[in-house]
């Protein structure tokens, strides 16, 4: 037998070794690129409900893999992810989180290398809320073998374009589950909603305007810190739909309620016709945008439409600053802290036009613990301006009540004497007399008029005021009230057994001192008193001043008819109310 050259057996050898190595290696290559689709290639067909993935799969030219145009109008949309670029010992992902949208069904399947497919059909119900409200993650089917692609059909869906943007993920962006995003802005919305109570409280003191805007404000911004953070859909207590529309809406209203805020609560000396007339045009865009935001949700906008929703919101945001700062330069602290409460949340506004301009569609921010806390800045600045403007008011009130109650003690006060006056007593008689007070003296300087024709009007007051000081030193035993009735007339109220006593003893008093501490004066100085005692009638409630008032100074004339400087008194038993005076025929 003829020997093979050892040569000829080397190169057999490495033949052999490089099929070998093109079967163990290149096979997979060559059964992937059996399937038509480029390794990593994100490919989507659209069509009737009729179409499945099935049907389709052997017919990759059929497929749009190059852009993102889809048609909108279809009723089914089937988008393949290809995984044949992923290493086959790398393990397969795990969730597919794509941006939040409503849909009727959604189906997705894992196709493994080896031909085998899992599915699995879920609900909006089914989905985990993604890092914001506006993401959603759904966990893949699990499969054990190295997955060729992620197929997703989806029927009904308003914004097809989500599964083509999707990602898939190892692991989920959040937990699958209420987070400390959620909690955090859980926290965020009960602040939020602390000041709505205050504002109630605010407007029902204050009664004006600008806390039930300010309430209104801090509604909206709870109701778009609970949307775009996700607490919303958390309970599932509304729809996809709705949900949506209170995110978007809030918004808008959030400026129309700080545009009426500033406007009824920044001071008019501050903010000038011109600036207010400003303000109610940016009152009406922010309006508008109401309108374009309802028909946005309706599906019924366009891209230009959303520019003239973002160039109204700017416009009216502008305003808003612009009035405000000019408002702060006049020198109101309440619209500094209202520019730079919003500047940080209305930072995001110009971020947004740049955004639709340069790339058609609008970044969505989706740091909830960011968007949150600026609207917390916010909420906080403005509350602070309320409460701030709230104290002034305060403030403002408490002076003009103590300025009233100055007013009113300088009304029943006699300017002379400083003693409590014939009003003072008209006010407080009733409840002097309940308290016991039930003897009324009346007291008259004899010849007063003679001291001022001979030592002068000053003399005079003196002698008044000298009066008035011997009387109301009784006034430290809390039995004796002196009042001065007018001209060189006094009133006495007292109360106890000895009332008749005292009141003569401060009648004596006034000659004694007088004689002491006036050396101008020449003659003594006595006094007249007429003094009733009506303890016996206290409990009557007929009881009232002016009959009491007309006997005491019927007796007190009696007294100075009498030769002066004496008393004359009376125990009423009977008490007969004053009437109209007899008309004699």
């Amino acid at each position: 037998m003829k020997r093979i050259p050892r040569v000829v057996w080397l190169q057999a050898r490495q033949l052999f070794l490089a099929v070998f190595f093109a079967v163990a290696v290149g096979l997979p290559g060559v059964v992937v690129a059996q399937s038509g689709f480029a390794p990593g290639s994100i490919c989507h067909i659209s069509g009737p409900k009729t179409i499945s993935y099935a049907d389709l799969v052997d017919d990759p030219g059929g497929w749009n893999c190059s852009d993102d145009d889809m048609d909108l109008d279809a009723e089914r949309h089937i988008i393949r992810l290809d995984l044949t670029d992923r290493p086959s010992a790398q393990a397969n992902p795990r969730y597919f989180e794509f941006e939040r949208n409503a849909f009727e069904t959604l189906s997705i399947s894992a196709i493994g290398r080896d031909g085998s497919a899992v599915s699995q059909s879920l609900a909006q119900r089914d989905l985990q809320l993604g890092i914001s409200s506006s993401r959603s993650i759904a966990q893949l089917p699990e499969s054990s073998t190295p997955l060729e692609a992620v197929v997703v059909t989806v029927d009904g869906s308003d914004y097809p374009y989500a599964f083509v943007e999707a990602s898939l993920n190892d692991r989920p962006s959040v937990v699958l589950v209420a987070g400390w995003v959620h909690i955090f802005a859980a926290m965020i919305c009960a602040i939020l909603f602390a000041p709505i109570i205050f504002d109630l409280i605010y407007y029902r003191v204050l009664r004006q305007p600008f806390p039930l805007y300010h309430a209104l404000f801090c509604l909206t911004a709870v109701a778009q810190s609970a949307t775009a953070s996700g607490l919303t859909a958390l309970t599932g207590l509304v729809s996809l739909q709705t949900e949506l529309m209170i995110e978007y809406l809030s918004i808008d209203f959030m400026l129309l309620t700080i545009i009426m805020f500033a406007n009824s609560f920044v001071k008019p000396e501050y903010i000038d016709p011109k600036h207010r007339t400003i303000l109610r045009i940016a009152l009406a865009l922010a309006a508008i945008n109401v309108g374009l935001s309802a028909l946005d949700l309706l599906e019924l906008s366009n891209l230009v439409f959303e520019i003239i929703y973002l160039l109204i919101a700017l416009i009216g945001f502008g305003s808003y600053f612009y009035v405000l700062a000019v408002a702060w330069r006049r020198g109101s602290n309440t619209a500094k802290y209202l520019v730079l409460g919003l500047a940080p949340f209305a930072s995001f506004l110009p971020l947004q036009i740049f955004s639709l301009l340069v790339f058609g569609s609008m970044v969505l921010v989706e740091n909830v613990v960011l968007h949150s806390s600026f609207l917390l800045i916010e909420v906080i600045a403005t509350t602070v301006a309320v409460a701030d403007r709230f104290m002034i008011i305060r403030r403002q009130r408490d002076q003009a009540m103590d300025e009233a109650r100055v007013l009113e003690a300088l009304s029943e006060r006699d300017q002379l004497t400083g003693m409590a006056n014939r009003r003072a007593l008209s006010a407080r008689f009733e409840t002097m007399v309940a308290d016991g007070f039930d003897t009324m003296a009346l007291i008259d300087i004899d010849f007063f008029k003679s001291i001022n024709d001979m030592h002068g009007h000053p003399v005079g007051d003196e002698v008044l005021r000298r009066v008035a000081s011997v009387l109301r030193e009784g006034e430290n035993e809390k039995d004796i009230a002196a009042f001065r009735i007018g001209g060189e007339e006094f009133l006495l109220l007292l109360r106890g057994d000895d009332a008749a006593s005292n009141a003569e003893e401060r009648r004596r008093a006034i000659t004694t001192h007088l004689l002491l501490e006036m050396e101008e004066l020449d003659n003594p100085v006595t006094a007249s008193m007429g003094l009733v005692d009506f303890s016996a009638l206290a409990n009557e409630s007929e009881i009232d001043f002016s009959s009491l008032y007309s006997r005491a100074d019927k007796l007190l004339y009696d007294a100075k008819c009498a030769g002066r400087d004496r008393v004359v008194m009376e125990r009423l038993s009977l008490f007969v109310p004053e009437g109209p005076a007899a008309v004699t025929a």
